[in-house]
């Protein structure tokens, strides 16, 4: 999430995938949700990725102090 531009972007092996303008921003609360709402309503708005609950393996998710650039991700996932 970049809260300067206030946009969220997912980024899948290195490659923007979703990119979206957030209009609203809440506090984070007790729990984070990665993929799902606690309503299980997804709020991904891309057509490559189908909505609902993740099932599957994650191998690496990391939280950053800042919003990456494209150069940053890229790095990231091809070291």
């Amino acid at each position: 999430f970049n809260s300067t531009s206030g946009t969220s972007s997912l980024y899948i092996n290195g490659n923007l995938v979703s990119n979206i303008l957030v209009s609203t921003r809440q506090a984070i609360g007790s729990y984070v949700f990665l993929g799902s709402s606690p309503l299980y309503t997804s709020s991904c708005k891309s057509g490559i990725i189908s909505k609902g609950q993740f099932f599957g393996i994650i191998d690496e998710f990391y939280v950053f102090s800042r919003a990456l650039t494209s150069t940053d991700i890229c790095r990231l996932a091809n070291p």
